[in-house]
């Protein structure tokens, strides 16, 4: 009788230790997550290590009365504690933009705007969604993904933007469909368009060259009076050549299919018009992504796709430390709004420059 005793013995030890293990990376996963979303602005409430994990459920749900069953359920669904934080991280953004359109004492209503206020929201009407493209914010992956959506809901027709509707039809969904936008930090989005624009993508450097290149070189390329590029295949127009023109003349820029990979992107989604219902961050994308999904209801139509870091966040402190204080002052005022309606912090960029 000993023996099978002792197996018993066994079985039930290796159990508790996995059931032990299970709870400990639970823990251990939330504690990575709210790590790295106190990096981006989360209350700092939200970012300490907690004494348990019942009184940190219970202060991403604003209650200190957790029963257990409620922990219970909690303990087995360590998604539910994620999608908490970020639930209350959304009403903080909102929250943010919400405040900087009050100070700005602008319109709220999107309605007195004519067609091509809305050209880019794209409008999925078996999911109720109009969702904002941001040139440089993973639009091309988002495209892909609410294409695929589209086919999944067995659509007539794939997705359009808004602008091709009558007003009509715009107001009616402007009323009742959810909005949603995601956005970048600022320099971070603007290295990523030179980058694709003007150094890896010879078919749009071309381009970018031939709208851009001649008067950039022209203006910040010293020693170069005649930039009619005849002797050269490419101008190879630089990161600081572009920042510097970027900060004198994006102010002035109207916004089309090109300059919209550069120009404020509040100008490009208009937050305090659209009141937006779910603003998500390009840097958190691969929480962010999925969480988007669950929000709308098609996680289980589509999955995100795996999330690999930019390439501009590998050059990021390289290319920016070359870019002259003036230029940098011109930025920071180009995109002061950004700044401040989305929950970024030139300051804290910067510090990126003198920090590790």
């Amino acid at each position: 009788m000993g023996l099978p005793c002792l197996r018993l013995s066994l079985r039930v030890a290796s159990l508790t230790v996995f059931i032990c293990g299970l709870v400990v990376l639970t823990v251990l996963n939330l504690g990575w997550y709210m790590r790295r979303y106190s990096q981006h602005g989360i209350p700092s409430s939200l970012g300490r290590n907690a004494e348990s994990l019942s009184q940190l459920i219970g202060e991403l749900n604003g209650t200190n009365d957790v029963s257990a069953s409620y922990l219970n359920d909690q303990l087995h669904n360590p998604q539910s504690i994620l999608d908490s934080s970020l639930d209350r991280e959304m009403k903080r953004r909102l929250a943010l933009i919400d405040a900087a359109c009050t100070r700005r004492k602008v319109s709220r209503q999107a309605k007195r705007y004519n067609a091509q206020f809305f050209d880019h929201l794209l409008v999925l009407d078996p999911y109720k969604l109009l969702f904002n493209f941001i040139p440089k914010v993973s639009c091309t992956t988002w495209k892909k993904l609410l294409g695929e959506l589209m086919v999944r809901a067995n659509a007539t027709e794939h997705f359009t933007t808004l602008n091709k509707y009558t007003t009509e039809e715009r107001n009616w969904r402007l009323d009742t469909y959810k909005k949603a936008v995601f956005v970048r930090e600022p320099l971070s989005r603007l290295l990523s368009a030179w980058m694709d624009k003007f150094r890896d993508n010879p078919k749009d450097k071309k381009r970018w060259e031939k709208y851009f290149g001649k008067q950039i070189v022209k203006r910040y390329r010293q020693g170069v009076h005649d930039a009619s590029g005849r002797s050269l295949r490419w101008l190879n127009v630089t990161f600081t050549e572009f920042s510097q023109f970027v900060a004198r003349y994006g102010p002035q820029c109207e916004i089309d299919a090109i300059s919209d990979h550069f120009v404020p992107q509040n100008e490009i989604c208009n937050p305090c018009q659209l009141n937006y219902h779910f603003i998500g961050h390009f840097e958190n994308l691969a929480v962010e992504g999925p969480y988007f999904l669950r929000w709308i209801s098609a996680d289980h139509l589509v999955s995100f796709p795996r999330f690999h870091p930019s390439a501009a966040s590998r050059s990021f402190k390289e290319e920016i430390a070359r870019v002259p204080i003036k230029a940098l002052d011109g930025l920071a005022k180009l995109y002061k709004r950004d700044y401040e309606m989305f929950g970024y912090s030139f300051e804290n960029t910067l510090d990126i420059l003198v920090n590790d």
